[in-house]
């Protein structure tokens, strides 16, 4: 085969038609080659391709060409030149797998090939990035050969200007819940910082996410509720929430080491080390925004800056623990003291003081309803097989809340059977014996009975 066309090249060359009859075989080299890419990449995220592809490019194309070229004489020696300097393809790789040390012309079609295949499998994966984005991080593969393909052949921008295109017709509509765009937020966020750790990219796609998210009334609700009850009303499963603030707690310590590094301990030969590793941001960097800023923006950080404020965060989580707090049927409280601990990392000590003294709250009423039901059993003048008659305090769990640090609680009238009443009084009258000169006033429209 390599004879016969080799032939076929030789004669249109003879004739003058060099040009036509390279751009003949290379074009046919090129279409296989994007047909390869496409086999290999196809609509799995979880693999891996860039690898196989030049594996594939030295194996098959390579092998031609270097057969072709050797026919042709056209393999020509680094040292050849008429000036007598090497040329500077003389530090690529210095041989390929069964084809030993390769001539300068199949080097350039090795960067040629090289380049395409990337370019055509960067292209297959901007086309597809929403996809790959919902999937993170199952399709880190993708997002690894991804960057790698930026990288090589520096479009990014073509990237930004795709996805952005993508997130305004698929994601940021009417038709699309308010949970589904954060949590597709978060997921981008986590994937372009793999991409790109300096958040230049990020900068330019989160824009139009935040600006949209401003607009909805929920927006504010639906960040909390994914701080709070882990699924963020994602139904889908999963426990996107919990996962997001041990994200949030390894970013929280990284910015603080990286902090702690960048101000502290740099000797003069080490400043001239980060001197000398400095580059440039890239050329889609917002000039208003330095690159410290956007090394220490974390995922909370972005969120607080679609909301305005963190205070109306803080603000909308206490109404939303105080409404989940009030719903226990328990004193089960782990989960939330983990997720105040980690917001106070973000938001400080006094930001969430009123927070902690809600979930003291929970934690001292357990153990006084243990005390004041242990103090009415043992009470003098216990009749035997009274309890039997009446209904027993073991029945009653008071949740006993501080009411000058919860927000504002709604009060209706509610009249309970008279057995009921009797119970929560002698509760009530046993709370003040022990907390004098402190009394109880009953929430009745917020208890539950189990029946």
């Amino acid at each position: 085969m390599v004879k016969n066309i080799g032939k076929v090249v030789r004669d249109f060359r003879c004739l003058g038609f060099t040009s036509m009859t390279e751009d003949s075989y290379s074009s046919a080299i090129i279409w296989l080659l994007k047909s390869k890419v496409y086999e290999l990449a196809g609509d799995d995220y979880r693999i891996p391709v860039l690898g196989s592809v030049n594996k594939w490019i030295q194996v098959v194309p390579l092998q031609f060409l270097h057969a072709l070229l050797t026919y042709l004489g056209d393999s020509v020696d680094y040292d050849s030149g008429l000036s007598g300097l090497k040329s500077p393809l003389a530090s690529r790789p210095s041989s390929f797998p069964g084809i030993g040390v390769p001539s300068e012309a199949l080097l350039r079609w090795h960067m040629r090939l090289e380049y395409f295949a990337y370019e055509t499998l960067q292209d297959l994966r901007i086309g597809k990035l929403f996809e790959i984005i919902v999937d993170y991080p199952e399709s880190s593969p993708a997002i690894e050969d991804l960057k790698q393909c930026l990288e090589y052949t520096g479009q990014h921008s073509k990237l930004v200007d795709s996805f952005i295109s993508s997130l305004r017709y698929r994601l940021l509509t009417a038709g699309a819940s308010t949970n589904d765009i954060l949590h597709q937020y978060v997921s981008t966020i986590k994937a372009l910082r793999s991409i790109d750790p300096t958040g230049v990219f990020l900068e330019a796609v989160g824009e139009p996410i935040r600006d949209y998210l401003r607009g909805r009334k929920d927006t504010i609700k639906c960040i909390v509720t994914m701080l709070t009850d882990g699924s963020g009303g994602n139904t889908s499963g999963g426990n996107a929430g919990d996962n997001l603030l041990e994200e949030l707690n390894r970013d929280a310590e990284n910015q603080e080491n990286a902090d702690y590094d960048d101000h502290t301990n740099i000797d003069e030969k080490q400043a001239w080390l980060n001197s000398e590793s400095w580059e440039p941001d890239p050329v889609e960097a917002d000039p208003l925004k330095g690159s410290r800023s956007r090394r220490k923006i974390d995922i909370l950080g972005l969120m607080v800056s679609i909301i305005g404020s963190k205070d109306q965060l803080v603000n909308e989580y206490r109404v939303m623990l105080a409404e989940k707090l009030l719903s226990k049927s328990d004193f089960d409280i782990d989960s939330d003291i983990r997720t105040l601990e980690l917001l106070k990392i973000h938001f400080g000590e006094s930001s969430m003081q009123k927070c902690e003294i809600m979930l003291n709250d929970l934690i001292d009423s357990k153990r006084t309803n243990s005390n004041i039901k242990t103090s009415l059993l043992n009470a003098p003048g216990t009749v035997a097989g009274q309890e039997e008659a009446e209904i027993s305090h073991d029945v009653l769990d008071a949740t006993i809340i501080s009411s000058n640090f919860w927000p504002p609680i709604q009060t209706e009238d509610l009249a309970v059977p008279a057995s009921v009443d009797k119970l929560l009084s002698d509760f009530a009258q046993r709370f003040h014996q022990i907390k004098t000169p402190r009394k109880l006033l009953w929430k009745k429209n917020l208890g539950t009975v189990k029946v």
